[in-house]
């Protein structure tokens, strides 16, 4: 490596000279810089920073944290953070009793780990004047008690009814925010990302850290598209995409199309039931006729759409939306999570060039799939989940990401579930549509080579050749050779040819 480009391949022992440095691979496998195309690096570098439940096993044990928090840290006015599991809790929905016995009188507001949800006391709910006549919002529900009060869940853009009355984060806060999110993901060999949910004031500490020459990560920012308003904010939008800075490019927007399934409120195409075995079809966040508007506006301003769609008819309307652009359009569209996806919609992916941009940890049998996912779908909806392999054999390019911190950012745990389609705790449990399975050279080509071309930056990151960026992985072994895939361990992490991570 030279000038932060690699300049040689294979045997590079003529490349050497004074002031050479050394690493020693030890037999483990050397890739490019993993980069994470939906995570969210911020916000979950907030939440490791005040009352993380991340490392929690279960619902006692997340008790017992936020008991530990609250009596370490008396002087905050509010208990804030996240991490919780919706497997811990009896349907997905812990109460506000249960908080309240660990908090007292303090308000509390923890986000669930896929950040869909959230849960608060008593003391939240009252200041935040939430009551049994309190409508559901649109896009969102309280979780209720039969008499209609509020048990202490909120899904979706019910949160929206704490969250205003929550004290904000100083631009501090944010900027150490960023710091510890970016420590953490390049500890997991993820050299490049592409925030998936970037607010104004996340914004500022991009731009803030960024233009001290501190951002280490080569960024693409998707800005939140805001439900609630019309297409007047894309001149908003444009403002924002103005403001860049060395390594952070605010180019992508962020289309939230439905939620997810185990609140039911992921957008289906089939029926499924919720827990009272009411037939629903979840929720639509974006009208599908005004998406399509939406994004012909954005695509014709050369912004790139990351759309967010779980369920079947989100992704159908994704795609609907991506059919009506002129051909030759090359924005780099891409579909996260992908959870059900309709078998006539598999196809139309390599056909409209739309990258499947996939979150792989999720494709298995672990709790949270067969006691809160599973139960509730309709066949088709079970039998179709998670078709990444049928997708890569009709053409459509694959991304990975991982969603951290709504689930491990380490890559060769994901990768291991993209492969097996189990999941490490649960290898006794039959795989989630094995046939789905992909390769290990696919799914790793998927987080380096698939990701870079999300981010438009395949001419100089994602390979391993002469001329591209000096981002590298090297692993402490080699998973083509040693399975399971899970449990390979990052030993260091480079970038533009600096060692920026050392496991020693």
């Amino acid at each position: 490596m030279r000038q932060g480009r690699i300049v040689g391949v294979g045997d590079v022992r003529g490349f050497s000279g004074a002031g050479t440095e050394t690493i020693d691979a030890g037999g483990g496998l050397i890739t490019p810089g993993f980069i994470d195309a939906h995570v969210h690096p911020v916000t979950g570098g907030l939440k490791l920073a005040r009352c993380s439940l991340y490392d929690a096993d279960d619902a006692d044990e997340a008790l017992a944290k936020v008991a530990d928090y609250s009596q370490l840290h008396p002087d905050p006015d509010w208990i804030w953070g996240g991490g919780w599991s919706l497997a811990w809790f009896e349907g997905g929905t812990p109460s506000a009793q249960a908080l309240d016995r660990v908090t007292g009188n303090r308000p509390a507001m923890l986000y669930a780990r896929d950040g869909h949800g959230v849960w608060v006391n008593s003391a939240a709910l009252e200041r935040a004047g939430v009551t049994e006549d309190t409508a559901d919002p649109s896009d969102g529900r309280i979780e209720r008690y039969p008499d209609g009060s509020p048990q202490g869940t909120l899904h979706e853009g019910a949160m929206a009814f704490v969250e205003r009355v929550v004290p904000p984060f100083t631009a501090t806060d944010w900027d150490q925010a960023l710091w510890a999110g970016q420590a953490y993901l390049l500890a997991c060999g993820i050299t490049g990302w592409q925030d998936a949910d970037v607010q104004p004031e996340q914004e500022a500490a991009y731009l803030t850290v960024a233009g001290r020459g501190q951002l280490v990560a080569n960024v693409v920012g998707a800005l939140w598209w805001e439900r609630e308003r019309g297409l007047e904010q894309i001149e908003d939008l444009l403002a924002r995409r103005a403001r860049m800075a060395p390594g952070y490019r605010p180019t992508a927007v962020k289309l939230m199309l439905d939620g997810i399934a185990e609140n039911f409120t992921a957008a289906m195409l089939e029926p499924y039931r919720n827990r009272d075995g009411q037939p629903t079809g979840g929720i639509d966040f974006i009208d599908g006729d005004l998406l399509k508007t939406i994004v012909e506006r954005l695509d014709r301003l050369g912004f790139q759409c990351h759309f967010h769609a779980i369920g079947s008819r989100a992704v159908r309307h994704a795609l609907d939306a991506l059919a009506t652009l002129q051909t030759g359009s090359d924005r780099r569209h891409h579909i996260a999570h992908l959870q059900v996806v309709d078998p006539d919609d598999v196809p139309r992916f390599g056909r409209l060039g739309a990258i499947a941009n996939c979150q792989p940890l999720w494709a298995c049998n672990e709790p949270q799939m067969t006691e809160l996912t599973l139960p509730f779908l309709g066949a088709s909806s079970a039998a179709n989940q998670y078709p990444f392999a049928e997708i890569a054999q009709g053409g459509g390019p694959l991304a990975m990401g991982s969603d951290w911190p709504v689930s491990t950012a380490d890559v060769y745990e994901q990768v291991d579930v993209a492969v097996t389609r189990t999941h490490p705790d649960f290898r006794e449990r039959p795989p989630l549509g094995p046939d789905q399975s992909l390769t290990l050279s696919q799914a790793l080509k998927a987080f380096t080579a698939g990701s870079a071309r999300v981010n438009r930056t395949e001419a100089e990151r994602g390979r391993i050749a002469v001329g591209m960026i000096a981002d590298l992985v090297v692993a402490d072994r080699n998973p083509f050779q040693n399975r399971p895939v899970a449990g390979t361990k990052v030993r260091h992490t480079i970038v533009g040819g600096v060692p920026v991570f050392s496991a020693s």
